[in-house]
């Protein structure tokens, strides 16, 4: 079956840096969604929409994610392909 005639399948399992993913926690269960915004050509855009939805609750976080796209755009351009996020950055809500 092609990629593209899947859907949604489950594909990660994520866990909670903080812990609170564990069970009696708060995340216990939650569902997430993954981006790979290193090969994925709709991650960027879903990002800039993140962030525009966010910026009102949450400033520092749209902030930090617009400029870690600008990063990864500007790595791309470079030609440096398979650049990543800031891997010892947190984002999280």
């Amino acid at each position: 079956m092609r990629r593209k005639d899947v859907g949604l399948f489950h594909k990660f399992d994520v866990t909670r840096v903080d812990g609170e993913s564990a069970p009696g926690k708060k995340h216990e269960g939650c569902d997430y969604f993954v981006l790979d915004i290193t090969h994925d050509p709709f991650a960027i855009p879903a990002l800039k929409a993140y962030a525009a939805a966010c910026k009102d609750v949450y400033p520092v976080l749209a902030k930090d994610i617009k400029t870690e796209i600008k990063v990864k755009n500007a790595k791309l351009k470079a030609g440096r392909a398979n650049v990543t996020m800031n891997p010892g950055k947190r984002y999280s809500l």
